[in-house]
């Protein structure tokens, strides 16, 4: 049900007046390939946002079953008997870091980046760095910053084998 009603929300906000006359207007009745009318791509900063709220609605969802945050976060200690029967609801909620990693890749390798995306992505991976937090894993926080560094190595220019170094140290201490 909350899938659905997440499905819905992202529906009427595709085609409600936030969305209207931007470029994600016309991706839901858009012909397949990267384009639509004119050159306008499908995929823009817009859509990581779109796509990332069923994640955040269903991360909401999840602290309001435990009556809070302060709740939420009393039951990470016996997370693995307290959280039975959540497992789509974590599933939804593990989406996100997902569509941050696509997020990072479309950013990094455009061409012609605004500051304004950037620090709109910013934000974006500050609201995934808290909900990792809130999943009390130092790993899925972890990986995904490997895997932007990969992404980065591959997609941008070489890490040079030092800041690989500090970084991989770096991760050591945190985990």
């Amino acid at each position: 049900a909350l899938l659905i009603l997440t499905l819905a929300v992202t529906v009427v906000l595709a085609r409600g007046p936030i969305l209207r006359h931007s470029r994600m207007a016309s991706v839901a009745s858009a012909p397949s390939g990267t384009h639509f009318k004119n050159g306008v791509p499908l995929v823009g900063y817009k859509f990581f946002w779109l796509v990332s709220l069923p994640a955040l609605v269903a991360q909401v969802y999840m602290i309001q079953i435990f009556g809070g945050i302060e709740g939420y976060i009393n039951s990470l200690e016996l997370r693995v008997v307290e959280f039975r029967g959540l497992g789509p609801i974590f599933s939804l909620i593990r989406t996100y870091s997902i569509v941050n990693l696509i997020y990072f890749s479309f950013l990094v390798t455009r061409r012609k980046r605004k500051i304004r995306h950037v620090v709109i992505y910013g934000l974006h991976l500050l609201i995934f760095v808290v909900m990792a937090l809130l999943t009390a894993s130092r790993g899925s926080l972890l990986i995904n910053f490997v895997l932007m560094a990969l992404i980065y190595h591959h997609s941008v220019r070489r890490i040079h084998i030092l800041w690989l170094f500090i970084f991989a140290v770096g991760a050591l201490l945190t985990a």
